[in-house]
């Protein structure tokens, strides 16, 4: 009776020929059949949903202009000031996206009676890293602000799991799982 050894290498040698087949076949399948495209109902659907949007932006903008419009009349009737939107616009940065963490930090500390004094925020909106900072800076409390910079001075190497050498394979959706 062949040693242990010998069985594993005659496993191997039968395992990995088949292993390699199996990836070269799943190759030479036939591809899967996609859906014929009428291009003229393609570009009916878009234009006719290019509509709805623009309608329903239309929409929103005139309702805040009228919302804005009465608010300033109320304002000047009663002798107030004009009313004030605060709006804050935080950009991703890139590389450079934890700036805008540290920027809200340092932001905290002028004093409320100072005109550079952050104000309270009526909308907070950003893009890539600025969109996940949005929201702390629209809490704009010290501890809000404190978690998000700490989620960017200290992050965690288990954050991101890596997919390997075959995140190519139909299953894996991305080179990364957050």
């Amino acid at each position: 009776m062949p040693g242990a050894s010998a069985l594993r290498r005659l496993a191997a040698s039968i395992a990995v020929p088949l292993v390699a087949a199996g990836l070269v076949l799943t190759g030479c399948g036939p591809a899967m059949k996609r859906p014929e495209v009428d291009r003229q109902n393609l570009l009916k659907l878009r234009s006719a949903s290019d509509e709805r949007a623009t309608a329903t932006g239309e929409k929103i903008i005139v309702r805040l202009l009228q919302r804005t419009k009465a608010e300033y009349d109320r304002r000047a009737a009663a002798g107030q000031p004009p009313p004030v939107i605060d709006i804050l616009i935080v950009s991703g940065g890139g590389d450079w996206g934890a700036f805008g963490a540290g920027f809200l930090k340092g932001w905290l500390k002028v004093p409320a009676q100072h005109p550079l004094a952050k104000p309270e925020f009526d909308a907070v909106t950003g893009v890539s890293t600025g969109a996940l900072i949005a929201p702390f800076a629209f809490l704009g409390d010290e501890g809000s602000i404190d978690q998000i910079e700490n989620l960017y001075r200290n992050p965690h190497p288990d954050w991101v799991k890596q997919r390997g050498i075959l995140f190519f394979l139909p299953d894996n959706i991305s080179f990364a799982e957050v």
